[in-house]
């Protein structure tokens, strides 16, 4: 599948120079799909243990999850490797596709409900005090 590559904060860094160097010389990459992403995902080398790490924000849309898998993928089959999670859990190139990335999404949606309905019943006694 070819996408189209857009850029948006990139600064004075020429996209020729970003496309063709190392991941490892950026914190970090923020890639999502333009017309479909909704938080996208950074994408990050860590040099110490040598080894890409794909962070995929809570809660995200599905696009952004199937984006990501997308990415982990081709990274595991380009090297030949196994695909850890923050769980522990060991995937493949060829079983990826079978995480369960829809219990991730409403995992963020609950939690970021239950962090609104405190702060708004914090912010209404606030002003109910004062």
């Amino acid at each position: 599948m070819i996408r189209s590559f857009y850029t948006y904060n990139t600064g004075n860094v020429d996209i020729n120079d970003l496309l063709l160097s190392p991941v490892s010389n950026y914190q970090c990459l923020l890639i999502g799909d333009d017309k479909e992403s909704s938080r996208g995902f950074e994408l990050s080398y860590d040099t110490q243990y040598n080894n890409y790490i794909v962070r995929i924000f809570t809660p995200s849309s599905r696009e952004d999850w199937l984006l990501a898998l997308e990415y982990i993928k081709a990274l595991a089959k380009e090297f030949d490797s196994e695909i850890l999670n923050e769980r522990g859990e060991v995937y493949t190139a060829g079983n990826i596709d079978k995480f369960d990335y829809e219990s991730d999404i409403l995992y963020g949606i609950k939690s970021n409900y239950r962090k609104y309905k405190k702060w708004r019943i914090r912010y209404l006694c606030y002003f109910w005090y004062n």
